[in-house]
C-alpha cells in the first residue's frame, strides 16, 4: 500500500509519508564527545505504509563515492543502511562507487535501502536512467527512485503512474516518488491527493519546521540540528552527505544518543532561526519568483550559493548555475528585486545576492 494517504493537512500528510529526505542537513558537524567509545547500530524507523524499515540516518551519495569505500563500509557496520544518490551526481562517479561496493561485499545489498534519482522529463529518458543506474550500481532493482527536483505537482501524470507501475511489476524498483527543493509544501500537500506516491525527499530542518506548514527546530549544539528532526516521529530518515569517518561518525553518534533536546534548547534554535532566517532561502520560489519581470529561477541561484557557501563546494556550485541559460544569466544583475524582496517570508537580499552569484559563478 501507498505510504502516503488523501489528506488536506501538513500534519496529516506527514504522519502518512513514508518520506523525507533532509538535502538541507548537509553541513560538516564536529566529533561526538563520546563517539570514541564506538556508537552502536542506529535504529530504524517505518518507511511510511510500505512494510519497509529505514535507518534514520541515511548516506547522501552526491559525492564521488569512489573515494570513500572505506566510509560506505563502516557506514553500513554502523547500520547506516539508507543510501541516496542519482543518476547525475558527479557524472555517475557516485552510483558507480556504490557499484564497486557492492561488487566487493555483495552480501550488504539485502540490507541496503538503495535510492536514485533521475532528471529525466520523459518516459523514455526515465527508463533510460533506471536501466543505467542498475548496471552501474551492480544491481537488480532499486528500493526507492525518484523524479528529481520537481517544482510543481503537475510535473506529475497518469502516464507517469503507468510508467511506476510496469517498472514496479518487472521487478527493477519496489517504490517510487520524487525530490523536491522549490514550493514544497504545495508540491507535498498536492501528492497527498494523488494516492500512488511512496515517498518524497525534501528539505526538512532546524530552520524550517517552525514556519506555519513545517515546524521549526532549533540550533544550540551542532547535533541538535539532527536531533531536531528526528524528534518528529514521522520522518523515516535524515539524509545526509558524509564524505568522512569523522562527519560519519558524529552522525551515527547523534543518532544512537538518547538524549532528548531540552524545551531550552528548542527555544535557542528558534531563536537562531529566526534571527538567521535571511541567509537561507527556503525555497518558496512561487513567493518571488512572479514578482521579478523575466525568467529569473531565483530559488536555483539560491541553491548554488548554498552549494558554495555551506558544503564548501564552489565547482559543483559553479557547474549548476552555469546550466541557467546564458541569456537569463547576462539579464540577472539587471533586474528589479525589490518587490520579490518585500514579499519575501525570509527577508533575503534577494537582489544583493543575485549579483553576488554573477560575480562569484561567472
Amino acid at each position: 500500500m501507498s505510504a502516503i494517504k488523501h489528506s488536506h493537512t501538513r500534519r496529516n500528510f506527514l504522519k502518512a509519508a513514508g518520506a523525507a529526505g533532509l538535502g538541507s542537513i548537509f553541513a560538516a558537524i564536529p566529533p561526538f564527545a563520546g563517539a570514541s567509545k564506538g556508537p552502536k547500530t542506529i535504529p530504524t524507523r517505518p518507511f511510511g505504509k510500505t512494510g519497509a524499515d529505514v535507518s534514520i540516518l541515511s548516506y547522501g551519495g552526491s559525492l564521488d563515492t569512489s573515494m570513500s569505500l572505506l566510509v560506505l563500509r563502516q557506514a553500513f557496520k554502523w547500520g547506516v543502511t539508507y543510501w541516496d544518490t542519482a543518476n547525475s551526481y558527479m557524472g555517475g562517479k557516485s552510483e558507480k562507487g556504490i557499484g564497486k561496493y557492492l561488487q566487493k561485499y555483495p552480501e550488504s545489498r539485502k540490507r541496503i535501502f538503495l535510492v536514485t534519482k533521475s532528471h529525466a522529463w520523459t518516459l523514455k529518458g526515465m527508463s533510460q536512467d533506471l536501466d543505467l543506474s542498475l548496471e552501474r550500481m551492480k544491481t537488480d532493482y532499486i528500493d526507492l527512485f525518484f523524479i528529481h527536483s520537481v517544482s510543481h505537482i503537475s510535473d506529475l501524470d497518469d502516464k507517469t503512474k503507468v510508467w511506476a507501475d510496469k517498472k514496479k511489476a518487472q521487478g527493477k524498483i519496489r517504490f517510487f516518488g520524487f525530490s523536491t527543493h522549490r514550493n514544497m509544501e504545495a508540491c507535498m500537500l498536492h501528492a497527498s491527493k494523488l494516492g500512488w506516491i511512496d515517498g518524497i525527499m525534501m528539505s526538512y530542518n532546524y530552520r524550517m519546521m517552525h514556519t506555519d506548514e513545517m515546524k521549526r527546530a532549533v540550533e544550540a549544539c551542532a547535533q541538535a540540528k539532527l536531533k531536531a528532526v528526528w524528534d518528529n516521529p514521522y520522518i523515516s530518515s535524515i539524509c545526509s552527505e558524509m564524505p568522512n569517518m569523522t562527519i560519519l561518525m558524529s552522525n551515527v553518534a547523534a543518532a544512537v544518543d538518547k538524549t532528548k533536546l531540552s524545551l531550552w534548547d528548542m527555544g535557542l534554535l528558534r531563536q537562531y532561526a529566526q534571527e538567521t532566517r535571511s541567509q537561507y532561502c527556503a525555497g518558496c520560489a512561487d513567493i518571488c519568483e512572479p514578482s521579478i519581470q523575466g525568467d529569473v529561477p531565483v530559488s536555483d541561484v539560491m541553491r548554488c550559493l548554498m552549494y558554495a557557501r555551506s558544503y564548501g563546494n564552489h565547482q559543483r556550485a559553479k557547474t549548476r548555475f552555469q546550466k541557467i541559460p546564458v541569456n537569463v544569466r547576462k539579464e540577472i544583475t539587471h533586474m528589479d528585486y525589490s518587490l520579490a524582496e518585500k514579499r519575501c517570508p525570509q527577508n533575503m537580499a534577494i537582489g544583493k545576492l543575485m549579483k553576488e552569484a554573477i560575480d562569484v559563478f561567472s
